[in-house]
């Protein structure tokens, strides 16, 4: 219905329902002028949940771009897990996310591809720093994230998915430089 009504008004704006996990699709299916964020993202009624909120407005930047140019670039496949999800994992889980990260990260130590791999630790340690998270490698105390995530979610694990990406997000906009985004 919504391509029929974008033959008639191009510039059309997409609305209801839209939410951080369904709004890449939506952009990239439909093409819409503008998105409308909804309910979907309060915490309560009239207040925006901030994880999600920069989740959603992540994915709707993120859907704009080419997500399938996929390269062996550690965070680039980060992105493509934020923006769809259930394609990689069975449901939104900071313990399977975390997981994932350091089945990556053992594989770049055991084909000796130091470099990346000294690229990644070095960003997630500044990445922990920045939370205020005291750690070593991120190899060697693999959880850390995913505790800390868990604690500031009550053991939500989809929460705890979002606060990460979130943090993150912001991290990358305050204090590092990813360029290879």
């Amino acid at each position: 219905i919504a391509k029929q009504v974008q033959e008639i008004f191009p510039k059309m704006y997409l609305a209801g329902g839209l939410s951080q996990d369904n709004v890449a699709n939506a952009i990239l299916k439909i093409k819409p002028f503008a998105v409308d964020s909804c309910s979907c993202l309060e915490i309560e009624k009239g207040r925006k949940d901030k994880p999600i909120l920069i989740n959603f407005i992540r994915n709707v930047l993120f859907s704009r771009r080419d997500v399938f140019n996929v390269n062996e670039d550690l965070f680039h496949v980060l992105k493509l897990y934020r923006y769809t999800p259930f394609l990689y994992l069975p449901k939104k889980s900071i313990t399977q996310l975390m997981t994932f990260i350091i089945g990556f990260l053992y594989a770049l130590d055991i084909n000796k591809l130091n470099a990346e791999y000294t690229k990644i630790d070095n960003t997630f340690h500044k990445f922990a720093n920045y939370l205020g998270i005291n750690r070593g490698t991120f190899i060697h105390h693999n959880y850390t994230f995913a505790t800390h995530f868990l604690e500031e979610s009550n053991n939500d694990e989809e929460r705890a998915f979002n606060l990460f990406y979130a943090a993150f997000e912001e991290f990358k906009l305050e204090k590092e430089d990813l360029s290879n985004e």
